[in-house]
């Protein structure tokens, strides 16, 4: 073997070592220091999932609070899970490993479904598949979805499943569609004018199908949990109803960023359920919507606005991270935007605004993109195509 070839193979394999020891060193460094990538609200779902594993109550905050601060010092009252105990199937799997590990997988899920979202809408709204990083790199770019990846939450799921159920209704596998529908019940309080419409619609036969599929799934997901813990439903809700301590801050105590909460302000003793008010208002619009569109009534170009509408009223949470639920009207704008430097600057402007208002004026956050979207379709938008781009 020639003596230049013998050395350049020994260089390789050097620096191919060399490169495995700094890389293991990093790993070790990250898996070893909470500091770096703090869990954030991961920690939530990890120690609830933990202890619903061993066998205690996951909405305990006197339990929770002492394993959140052992690898997030950030932590002084619990962070509570506060999704329904059908979310825990589909938490426990990251809680039965360390914390860092079951961080990274979650990190990675979350990422996988923004996307496979985003892949997906793309070609349901007629994108050109050729730039279908165009989708990838809108994606990437939207302020609610670096929120959402770096503080470790879980509506990314909830933007699969509307992308999943438009997909599969697009494709006719209604059975399906209602699958990925069921993942929306993660936080039912966001999508609920979605659930009604759904109800709505129940004399078709194809959204009958889609029902009871997505029951049947959230049916399972509701029982399964019980063969741990056969009073984590009782658990529920109690928590919901467990007054603020030193260890927890209750649901009713807390600050809302939404429209129903600045109405609570503004009534005497605030009741609580005055925060449902203008999710009831808009329920009654969308009855009356529907029944004035019901004989040509379409998921694709209805599903944007009601996203939209369910977002500007949803009673509580709607934190920065659940705006990447708006990555839906959003992309199914982006396919159809006829000149793209207007579209590119309004991007920059509407992403910069988004981390301008996170988090102290975060309920202007779905207004402002409310706007945007609704002038971008009324002014600079092309007819939306019907077809599916493969």
């Amino acid at each position: 073997m020639p003596i230049q070839t013998t050395r350049r193979t020994l260089l390789l394999v050097v620096a191919g070592v060399a490169i495995a020891i700094i890389g293991y060193m990093q790993v070790r460094t990250l898996l070893d220091d909470p500091r770096i990538l703090k869990p954030y609200d991961f920690v939530e779902y990890w120690s609830a999932g933990r202890l619903f594993l061993d066998g205690h109550n996951p909405y305990d905050p006197d339990r929770l609070q002492p394993l959140q601060r052992s690898i997030h010092d950030g932590v002084d009252k619990a962070i509570m899970m506060w999704n329904p105990p059908w979310a825990l199937p589909l938490i426990v799997p990251f809680a039965a490993v360390p914390w860092r590990i079951g961080q990274l997988a979650w990190l990675m899920m979350q990422l996988g479904a923004v996307l496979l979202s985003a892949d997906l809408l793309w070609r349901i709204y007629g994108g050109d598949p050729r730039r279908r990083w165009v989708a990838y790199a809108l994606a990437l770019t939207f302020a609610p979805t670096i929120f959402l990846l770096f503080i470790g939450q879980i509506s990314g799921l909830l933007l699969l499943g509307l992308t999943g159920f438009l997909y599969f209704w697009k494709r006719q596998r209604f059975a399906l569609a209602g699958v990925a529908a069921a993942l929306t019940a993660l936080k039912p309080h966001h999508l609920a004018l979605f659930a009604l419409l759904l109800v709505l619609q129940s004399g078709d036969r194809r959204v009958r199908r889609i029902i009871v599929a997505g029951a049947a799934v959230l049916l399972m997901a509701s029982a399964l949990p019980l063969l741990v813990n056969s009073h984590v439903w009782q658990q529920y809700r109690e928590a919901l109803r467990r007054p603020s301590s030193a260890t927890f801050e209750s649901m009713e105590d807390f600050e809302h960023e939404t429209l129903g909460y600045w109405l609570r302000q503004r009534i005497p003793g605030q009741p609580f359920a005055v925060m449902f008010v203008p999710l009831a208002l808009a329920a009654v619009g969308t009855v009356g919507y529907w029944r004035r569109h019901r004989r040509a009534w379409d998921w694709q170009s209805a599903l944007p606005g009601v996203v939209v509408v369910s977002l500007l009223v949803t009673p509580y949470g709607a934190w920065a991270f659940d705006m990447v639920l708006l990555l839906l009207p959003l992309l199914s704008l982006a396919v159809r935007i006829e000149r793209p430097m207007i579209g590119l600057a309004v991007w920059l402007a509407v992403n910069v605004v988004v981390v301008a208002m996170t988090p102290r004026w975060n309920a202007w956050i779905a207004p402002v993109v409310t706007v945007v979207w609704s002038v971008g379709v009324l002014r600079f938008a092309r007819p939306p195509r019907r077809g599916f781009t493969e």
